[in-house]
């Protein structure tokens, strides 16, 4: 969610340690040449008063303190090689302690897991820094947040109910201690947004193996979930695709069978007017539900190939297509009566031109064909944008679109109460998507369908 920002030192401490180790040995050497002239004082001293109370001679003085001197410097200097020694090894035992520090300094603030830990109180006692990089909020502010702050009321619901569980499972006891709970929980950015975290969680324990805490390591697992939420669309629209379309094809199959029966019943019969009249009207069923059977399929295969993104883009004259719209659905557009209205130029737009020529085709048609308006008008405005974009409103002066149904008008094979085979605006939908374009459909003295490229 962010770039990794290393904190490896190269060394910048060195001569601070090399000082400080100097300062070290001068005060032991310091300290040692003390403790010998101490030393050697304190027996001159105890030697001259032997000597006066006449129990030592002065030969006998000169001869001992010759042999304690060389005794006392020895001892010394032998207790000086050991702390010297005692010193080396505490330096190389602080060196590795600093760097396995750096080192773990390093993986945590730079890993992209977040690592929490609990009191049993359910305190923050520890966040790691990549939590800035995770959700935008330093680990000083993520502790003093609220448990509302930070998930959403149903992750929090979930997380709580985990947490429940696992405090029955300890109370009843003879469970493992080091089992550890995976959850996913839907938490909150600085930023205002959400994002999806898979959590693995176990209790910390005292030396008695009782909790005392919980360790958690939070990752993030947004890409995967809103892949996963994609997959689940597909499958329920593969659903859907699979039922509507098996009842919608039974549907011209049962018409064509019965008429088929009847032509084959009257194969038997006497050609009289009559029986010419009901092979007429079989033949017409058949014809019917043919020509239904294979707008279904067009349909389908149109709606199949719209998911595709196009292999190569060019520049599109907008107002070009659209007379080739208009000039498809003329007969129409004369039978009905109706009023079109477009603008004189429609701009350029740059991408696949059968993908301009589905979208409003799908759109001029619906609005020519669906408006129950008894003077009907349609209308394709381009409109002003100010972020670059080309906008359109495709626009019919009918009813509208039941306001129930404003949410449904791109599901496949949703109809309404006049559609045909429910897949033109789904069709018109999945191009939008496909190409990152965007449309909204509303009611403004008729039925509106904005559309941005």
């Amino acid at each position: 969610m962010g770039c990794i920002r290393g904190r490896l030192k190269t060394g910048g401490n060195v001569p601070d340690k090399k000082k400080s180790r100097q300062d070290v040995l001068t005060f032991y050497k310091r300290l040692f040449l003390l403790l010998y002239l101490a030393t050697i004082l304190f027996t001159v001293a105890i030697e001259l008063v032997f000597v006066s109370a006449g129990k030592l001679t002065w030969y006998s003085f000169f001869l001992g303190l010759g042999g304690y001197t060389v005794a006392i410097a020895a001892i010394i200097l032998t207790s000086y090689v050991i702390v010297l020694k005692a010193i080396a090894r505490s330096e190389m035992d602080n060196t590795k302690l600093e760097e396995g520090m750096e080192r773990y300094h390093l993986i945590v603030e730079n890993m992209a897991d977040v690592i929490w830990t609990l009191d049993m109180e359910f305190n923050r006692t520890y966040i790691s820094p990549s939590i800035e990089r995770f959700r935008g909020y330093n680990p000083e502010d993520a502790a003093k947040m609220n448990p509302d702050e930070i998930a959403t009321p149903e992750s929090l619901e979930s997380a709580m109910r985990i947490l429940a569980e696992e405090l029955d499972i300890e109370k009843r006891g003879g469970a493992d201690p080091d089992r550890s709970r995976e959850f996913e929980l839907e938490q909150y950015c600085k930023d205002g947004s959400t994002v999806w975290t898979g959590v693995t969680t176990k209790f910390l324990r005292d030396a008695n193996g009782k909790p005392v805490g919980v360790l958690g390591v939070s990752r993030d697992i947004d890409d995967r979930k809103h892949e996963e939420d994609k997959l689940k669309r597909a499958n329920a629209e593969l659903d859907g695709f699979a039922h509507t379309v098996s009842h919608d094809l039974q549907g011209p199959l049962t018409a064509i069978r019965l008429a088929n029966d009847i032509l084959s019943v009257m194969m038997d019969e006497p050609f009289t007017e009559s029986a010419r009249e009901d092979m007429r009207r079989a033949v017409q069923i058949v014809d019917r539900n043919i020509d239904s059977s294979s707008r279904l399929i067009k349909d389908l295969l149109a709606l199949a190939k719209a998911g595709q993104v196009p292999d190569s883009v060019s520049s599109v004259a907008v107002s070009e297509v659209v007379a080739r719209v208009l000039d498809e659905n003329a007969g129409s557009i004369e039978d009905g009566g109706v009023d079109v209205t477009v603008d004189d130029d429609l701009g350029w737009v740059t991408t696949h031109p059968t993908h301009v020529y589905q979208v409003f085709s799908n759109l001029i048609g619906n609005a020519i064909k669906h408006n129950d308006n008894p003077n009907p008008q349609v209308s394709v405005t381009l409109l002003e944008s100010e972020d670059g974009n080309h906008r359109y409103l495709v626009k019919d002066n009918g009813l509208g679109i039941p306001p129930g149904d404003l949410d449904k008008v791109f599901t496949p094979f949703f109809k309404g109460k006049s559609g045909e085979t429910g897949i033109g605006l789904a069709t018109v939908k999945k191009i939008v998507r496909t190409n990152g374009w965007e449309i909204r459909a509303y009611n403004d003295n008729g039925a509106n369908f904005e559309l941005t490229f």
